[in-house]
């Protein structure tokens, strides 16, 4: 087995695209039982998918049997000031059954992560992979016998009288048999079952074989661990330490707006954002306003909503007090239900004296592109 991970040298606060590569270089298939890759120091790991998902099932001798029904909330006659409950699946047995992430000899696979490069990041990417071998006696190997099995019940469900009452109805039923093999099935994933694909209608992906979770549970995997040197590269003359002390803003999130020329400190306690330039001069404006930078310095452009479905055109001005000062500005709709929109765009190199400007007219940024929220109140979700 090898793991390889890939990184470069990155500008600092850009997106990055980080890739790891597993690859089967022994004679026997492997089950892949975790992936991870962590950058730096950053708490988070970067990648962390999921190889193997147990469901309930039933074993019967040399093959496992998943059962499963796609369930759907119904409210009939009574009127429910909510919307659905998200669709549920709901399988049925007595065993916990695993599909799982299977490389046969020489196959490899890949997954690829994108992050925002702070200097946290580095200096390096570290990649962990735990393996197990697989069609042994401790972890028997069952691979896909046939095509799934779907029933739909949607027209049936049409058909019946409506029922009073919120309550769960059948959608679909899916059928899965899986038999004992010493060769893995070919394909990873199950991708479709009968013409519908599996993704879009199962909330986890089903692999194309399988082995009993208490079996995977107490294998003891083999863990294989790779190093890749990852650079971001310094900005000067103003670092992270003297934009704290400028701001007084010992701790909390922090990025920087490269065309623009300033870092930016979020002041959670006061609810405010710090601006600090190469002089190391200071400005100070209200909400949070770290999300638009990171935009600005993926992309030339960023657009913010000013406000959103309200009935008039252009409320207090806004569109119109931006577009004379140089930005973008335009109305959008009116949307259904004639509400109307208002958005301004703008470049890296204008971001401060859009948040100044932003300031004036009383408005302020909480951490995303919008609605603006009036400063000293809370926008409503």
């Amino acid at each position: 087995m090898t793991v390889a991970p890939t990184a470069a040298t990155v500008s600092p606060w850009t997106t990055t695209t980080a890739t790891v590569t597993v690859k089967n270089r022994g004679k026997a298939p492997v089950i892949v039982r975790r992936v991870v890759v962590h950058a730096g120091s950053l708490r988070r790991p970067l990648l962390a998918p999921r190889t193997s998902f147990a469901v309930k099932g039933q074993r019967r001798r040399r093959t496992l049997r998943l059962h499963g029904k796609l369930q759907v909330e119904h409210f009939g006659l009574v009127a429910v000031a909510r919307a659905p409950a998200p669709p549920r699946w709901v399988w049925t047995g007595a065993d916990r059954i695993a599909t799982v992430l299977v490389l046969r000899r020489g196959e490899q696979r890949s997954w690829r992560a994108r992050f925002r490069a702070r200097y946290e990041a580095g200096p390096r990417l570290t990649a962990e992979v735990d393996v197990v071998a697989a069609g042994s006696r401790a972890v028997p190997l069952f691979a896909l016998a046939s095509a799934p099995r779907r029933v739909d019940h949607s027209a049936k469900r049409r058909n019946q009288p409506v029922r009073r009452g919120p309550r769960w109805v059948t959608a679909e039923e899916v059928f899965l048999t899986y038999r004992r093999s010493a060769t893995p099935a070919k394909a990873a994933l199950v991708n479709k079952i009968g013409r519908v694909t599996v993704p879009r209608q199962l909330p986890l992906p089903i692999y194309a074989n399988a082995t009993l979770a208490s079996a995977l549970a107490r294998s003891r995997p083999v863990t294989l661990r790779a190093v890749a040197p990852l650079k971001v590269r310094r900005v000067k003359p103003v670092d992270i330490g003297r934009a704290r002390a400028v701001c007084k803003v010992p701790t909390g999130s922090y990025t920087r707006a490269l065309k623009a020329g300033r870092r930016l400190l979020h002041d959670a306690r006061r609810g405010r954002t710090c601006l600090v330039d190469a002089r190391g001069r200071k400005t100070v404006v209200a909400g949070n306003a770290l999300a638009l930078a990171d935009a600005l310095n993926d992309g030339t452009t960023a657009e913010v909503t000013l406000f959103a479905f309200n009935r008039h055109r252009d409320p207090g001005g806004h569109v119109r007090y931006f577009a004379r000062r140089g930005f973008k500005a335009r109305t959008v709709g009116p949307h259904k239900g004639m509400v109307y929109s208002g958005k301004v765009r703008l470049t890296g190199a204008a971001l401060p004296r859009f948040l100044r400007l932003l300031q004036r007219r009383g408005l302020a940024l909480r951490g995303d592109l919008g609605p603006a929220a009036p400063i000293g109140r809370r926008r409503r979700r």
